[in-house]
């Protein structure tokens, strides 16, 4: 079996974790390490989401598919008290999911992300939350894909940048956590969403506005050499636990 570099602070979970409100939680799974136990998650997996598994064509997607979304029932089912397979989902216009039925009113917040061999989960509460994770790859078009994602401000820092493949992800990653935060997708135009990577990372401007920029927290991870990834927060101030399941 492939062993990942991860870096540090990645530990083993509590069974049940204890999630305050100043809190966020990561949970990080390697698609490759939990092939073996494809066939127990589909088992807890709704009947909608066994036959959206279905519909892809190639296996690895498959996987990929039940992995990511029976992980992210058992991470839930650890905070609800309850089993993973009752657990119910609603849709946000834009696919956001969230708890649904007798889970509602939990407060908890939670969003998932999957690339290449990596699954994400983001989980908090009472605050919403978006994770994105990217794996790095060559983009031959680097420079006309900033031109539609970012401002000019972000397209001369990828300019002057010596790997500007890794700089967009980077800035990709910042957007897409920030618009799966609050729900609207790739509804909101991605240049119009702008960031600062030097000397932290920063949220200055939506729609021209670094006032509502200001009501969030964002934060580069640092998973491993091949991925970039981003974690989105309503709020300042909270405290980050990161484990690998």
């Amino acid at each position: 079996m492939m062993r990942h570099s991860i870096s540090s602070g990645w530990g083993s979970p509590p069974l049940h974790p204890v999630l305050d409100k100043d809190q966020v939680h990561l949970w990080l799974t390697w698609v490759d390490q939990a092939i073996a136990h494809v066939p127990q998650l589909r088992q807890i997996l709704s009947a909608d989401e066994q036959a959206r598994t279905d519909r892809f064509h190639f296996e690895r997607d498959r996987h990929r598919f039940t992995i990511s979304r029976g992980r992210l029932r058992q991470i839930l089912s650890r905070y609800l008290n309850t089993s993973a397979e009752q657990i119910q989902f609603c849709y946000g216009i834009h696919g956001k999911p969230s708890l649904a039925g007798s889970l509602t009113n939990t407060g908890l917040q939670f969003n998932l992300a999957h690339s290449g061999e990596l699954v994400l989960c983001g989980v908090t509460r009472d605050r919403q939350i978006g994770v994105d994770v990217e794996q790095i790859r060559p983009l031959p078009k680097v420079h006309q894909l900033a031109e539609r994602c970012l401002s000019p401000q972000e397209q001369n820092s990828l300019t002057n940048s010596n790997s500007p493949e890794e700089t967009f992800l980077t800035y990709w990653t910042c957007k897409e956590a920030y618009l799966k935060a609050i729900g609207s997708g790739l509804s909101q135009p991605m240049d119009q969403i702008e960031f600062a990577l030097t000397p932290r990372v920063q949220l200055q401007k939506v729609l021209g506005s670094s006032e509502t920029a200001n009501l969030w927290s964002l934060q580069l991870l640092d998973l491993s050499a091949s991925y970039k990834a981003a974690l989105a927060v309503e709020g300042p101030d909270y405290q980050l636990r990161c484990w690998e399941i």
